[in-house]
């Protein structure tokens, strides 16, 4: 095949940078490989080779199916366009796919892979990053539109299902995990595992298992318990495995666990009693008991009680249009109170700075009704 048709290939796998170097595609997520402005086809086709065979083996299938579909389907005159009937190229990442297909004679396309660069030889694949990415159920490839969609683009390959993206999905999801193994296993940082509990709209106890290297959070799995009582041991049982498996099958250097202050996890920690582990307790969740503690001092108990009927004062809807024709009247940029949070007491502050932002306004809300409570508090801030 000819060297220019080859580069077109291997171009295909990187991205060209403003200043002329170029990355690997396949490296992006999480370790780049830039290749400087000077380098050829040799660097990429060595890199290729060694860091991603699966790539490497569908160009080489693709150069194969080029010579046999016919050796002399290359232009003279151009060196890098197909003239003949095959599998249009890009000559780079960033061409436009309707110039790419423009290159093919062929005047109907067989096949909606024709309308991927050379590296997209799954489809599938792509759909499924699409629908993920965009939060689209993967019931929307069953639906009749879609279908019709296939039907206008020619499709003549298997019809993509729920099960399908399901599946690409899965295969992504392990790709992108060999490549955070790779680089957890290469990055000079120590890596901390932090646990992070929610409850899911199913009303299922969710724990995150996120590994921290370098201040960067990479998400590795989660703990979902649907049934049982979430104790320190039943969450034990499910950790303890999990660690194993990043100490002595993928030789990460794991040396502390971070979580929050909450009971379960103290005695959760005290369980898992490795000696090199440390117990990092979650900083952002210790700085808030430090403000609930303060908001519920007597310095600041009574500020908070009339914060608190004012913010009260203006759930009634006539109260906040008032408030709000106000702010129309006045010209002035429309805000609206904001209430603290029941379980980030930090959400109080904010509330008392929209409260003084919106002091003139509240004011003249208030000066016709009696709210003595809530007066008190603005008095308190008049200068």
């Amino acid at each position: 095949m000819p060297p220019q048709s080859k580069r077109s290939l291997l171009l295909a796998h990187l991205h060209q940078e403003n200043d002329g170097s170029r990355t690997c595609i396949h490296c992006s997520d999480l370790v780049p490989t830039r290749f400087n402005a000077g380098s050829g086809a040799t660097a990429w086709s060595y890199h290729l080779k060694e860091k991603h065979k699966s790539v490497w083996a569908n160009i080489e299938a693709q150069t194969r199916l080029q010579q046999d579909d016919g050796a002399g389907s290359v232009s003279t005159s151009t060196g890098n366009e197909l003239s003949s009937p095959g599998p249009p190229h890009k000559k780079q990442r960033t061409a436009d796919s309707s110039e790419s297909i423009a290159s093919s004679s062929s005047g109907d396309t067989p096949s909606i892979r024709e309308h991927f660069s050379v590296q997209h030889t799954a489809p599938l694949t792509i759909l499924a990053r699409a629908l993920t990415m965009g939060g689209i159920a993967y019931r929307f490839v069953e639906s009749v539109h879609f279908r019709d969609f296939l039907t206008a683009m020619k499709w003549h390959g298997p019809l993509p299902s729920r099960r399908g993206v399901k599946n690409s999905v899965h295969e992504l999801s392990s790709e992108l995990r060999s490549k955070l193994i790779v680089y957890l296993q290469s990055t000079p940082n120590p890596i901390s595992i932090a646990l992070d509990g929610w409850t899911n709209v199913q009303h299922n106890k969710v724990t995150n298992v996120v590994l921290l290297a370098g201040g960067c959070p990479f998400y590795w799995t989660s703990i979902v318990n649907k049934m049982e009582s979430n104790t320190a041991e039943w969450v034990f049982q499910r950790l303890l495995p999990i660690i194993e498996e990043l100490i002595t099958k993928h030789r990460l250097r794991i040396v502390a666990v971070a979580a929050d202050n909450e009971a379960v996890n103290g005695a959760l920690i005290r369980k898992v009693a490795l000696p090199f582990l440390v117990h990092a307790p979650c900083a952002a969740h210790t700085v808030q008991l430090v403000v609930k503690n303060v908001l519920e001092s007597a310095s600041f108990l009574t500020t908070v009680e009339q914060l608190h009927d004012l913010l009260s004062f203006f759930n009634a809807k006539e109260h906040r249009n008032a408030l709000k024709q106000l702010q129309d009247v006045r010209r002035v940029k429309p805000l609206c109170l904001k209430k603290p949070n029941d379980t980030r007491w930090s959400s109080t502050f904010m509330a008392v700075e929209r409260v003084l932002e919106m002091k003139k306004e509240l004011n003249a809300a208030l000066s016709c009704r009696p709210f003595p409570t809530s007066m008190n508090f603005l008095s308190s801030w008049r200068n």
